[in-house]
């Protein structure tokens, strides 16, 4: 998101009126009252991930810190990972699994302050058929984390590819035609032994 605007229109005699720059970007800011809730969400995952990083850090020495993070690699990742050469694929099953952590502590975090008129009246008065025109990367993005193929069959990797038969969830969750990530998807589908759970 952004907004245009000219210098020219802010110039004065003894260089830039930003007052009036600022009540122009608020003036358009107003008309999307969801930025609140984002920006409330942003604020509650800083703090979040304050507590996290308070709770692994207080009362340790260097050495009771680095025990702590090498047996949260492994157990999130698996013990394959001790011998394992990949130090980014550690850094990413470490990420993860704070991750994890950061979610479980979000949810108790929520602000409680006002809602917004504008999110009272509109954002929050969600119909009863929601039209499903957003498009599938944001399905996915929202059900599915994506790994770069090969998998590595060591590795432990939690979640299930299935295919769906019930027509509401196909309109719904489709990701079929999502190209962003058939790539992802043809290789394991591909594999002489995958499996395909259906759902009725």
């Amino acid at each position: 998101m952004f907004f245009a605007e000219q210098k020219t229109d802010y110039q004065t005699q003894d260089g830039w009126d930003f007052k009036k720059l600022r009540d122009s970007i608020n003036v358009k800011l107003a008309d999307y009252p969801e930025l609140e809730e984002l920006s409330n969400w942003k604020k509650n995952v800083a703090v979040s991930s304050n507590l996290v990083i308070g709770h692994l850090t207080s009362n340790n020495s260097p050495h009771t810190l680095k025990k702590k993070l090498q047996k949260i690699i492994l157990g999130h990742g698996g013990t394959s990972l001790v011998r394992n050469p990949n130090n980014d694929f550690k850094r990413e099953t470490l990420f993860e699994a704070l991750d994890s952590v950061l979610i479980s502590n979000t949810k108790g975090l929520i602000p409680f302050n006002e809602i917004s008129e504008g999110n009272t009246n509109d954002l929050y008065q969600i119909p009863d058929s929601v039209q499903t025109d957003v498009d599938s990367k944001l399905n996915s993005w929202f059900h599915f984390k994506l790994h770069k193929a090969p998998l590595n069959q060591e590795v432990i990797r939690p979640g299930t590819i299935c295919t769906f038969k019930n027509s509401l969830l196909k309109n719904y969750y489709n990701i079929q035609n999502d190209e962003h990530i058939n790539k992802y998807l043809s290789h394991q589908i591909e594999k002489v032994n995958c499996r395909i759970l259906q759902l009725n």
